[in-house]
């Protein structure tokens, strides 16, 4: 019984490290410095499918090949996978896609919050910062600054407890 109440009491949540920004410093026609982000996570948007929702495959594929930049069949061959409550179509997907396929109001189709990594600078001095590459369990650097310092940006999973009165 104590076990079991001590579940009931306490509950734990993983927190994800987020991948740290590389900055350089510059300096002004007076000296002073200042911080500039050359590479940096922000939010963006996972686009998925549940197909239990979808009743037109290819009315739906239609509609979201032209925004996702997908063919619209490999968007179709998604879709027609029956019973999947989480069939993932896009991730990396901006606001403006996002909110550009909400007002289509089209069944089914879900987002859910994304990272993404962004260099402001797109190629300028990327030989220098490397890049990542993404899996399933994260951002992993590759080449340059990003790879040298892969531990370091990617930081510590942590978890957050709390522990809840019974009454």
């Amino acid at each position: 019984y104590v076990s079991l109440a001590s579940k009931q009491q306490m509950t734990v949540q993983e927190l994800k490290a987020k991948r740290g920004t590389i900055y350089a410093t510059e300096k002004d026609g007076q000296g002073k410095e200042r911080k500039v982000e050359l590479a940096f996570n922000r939010d963006a948007w996972l686009v998925y499918a549940d197909t239990r929702e979808i009743k037109n495959p290819s009315q739906t594929s239609e509609a979201l090949a032209d925004i996702l930049k997908i063919p619209k069949e490999e968007i179709f061959s998604r879709l027609a996978k029956r019973n999947d409550p989480y069939e993932p179509l896009k991730r990396r997907v901006s606001d403006e896609i996002m909110t550009s396929i909400k007002s289509k109001k089209i069944e089914g189709i879900h987002f859910e919050p994304d990272i993404e990594r962004f260099y402001p600078n797109s190629n300028i001095s990327s030989h220098v910062l490397g890049f990542v590459n993404y899996k399933d369990d994260g951002m992993f650097g590759q080449y340059g600054i990003e790879q040298s310092l892969n531990s370091a940006m990617s930081g510590r999973t942590g978890q957050v407890s709390e522990e809840r009165d019974a009454g």
